[in-house]
């Protein structure tokens, strides 16, 4: 009975995992974050969704991909952003005074998935910390299917991302975490 209430409690203990985070930033108090151009096939997509769920952010002040161009062409870069992303991205990102920059990269592989025999989508992002240029958390998600690379699934990844990164930034901003009645009664 012991080990069988153990096993539940380790499987209980598992299915809530955090998104890992640099303890570092714990705390850290972020007042803005810039969101590079995403890199991929499918990036405007990617990039839709996120202005779609960052507009109305209570967490920070979000740079998003379609405002970093504006930036970038204002200031004639765009050459040297396409030759050097992050270079020039984090030299931008100080002149908007962020504290974080979250890169992103969409991929559909032509590669089938075992199981399925259907292709695979995976969206990746990093959050770097300007400063050091440490990396806060990295995610990754995937999905597969007969319609692998179709917004639905693309929303999908990127709801799951957004995700991870609210609960990041619920850490690093821990004064704009809502409490359980907030989140239900919102």
């Amino acid at each position: 009975m012991k080990k069988l209430l153990l096993i539940t409690f380790i499987l209980l203990i598992s299915a809530c995992s955090q998104t890992p985070i640099n303890n570092r930033y714990i705390n850290a108090n972020w007042q803005a974050i810039a969101i590079a151009p995403i890199e991929g096939k499918q990036a405007d997509a990617v990039e839709m969704e996120l202005d779609r769920v960052f507009a109305i952010s209570d967490k920070v002040i979000v740079y998003t991909p379609d405002h970093i161009r504006l930036e970038l062409d204002k200031r004639n870069l765009i050459k040297e952003y396409n030759e050097f992303p992050q270079k020039v991205m984090f030299e931008l990102a100080k002149e908007l005074k962020v504290d974080g920059v979250l890169f992103g990269q969409i991929k559909t592989s032509k590669t089938k998935n075992q199981f399925t025999g259907f292709p695979i989508t995976s969206l990746y992002s990093k959050l770097i910390a300007l400063e050091n240029k440490s990396v806060i958390t990295a995610t990754h998600h995937e999905t597969s299917g007969f319609m692998a690379s179709d917004n639905s699934n693309i929303s999908e990844l990127v709801e799951l991302t957004v995700n991870d990164l609210n609960e990041v930034l619920d850490q690093i901003n821990p004064s704009t975490k809502k409490s359980w009645f907030e989140q239900v009664f919102n």
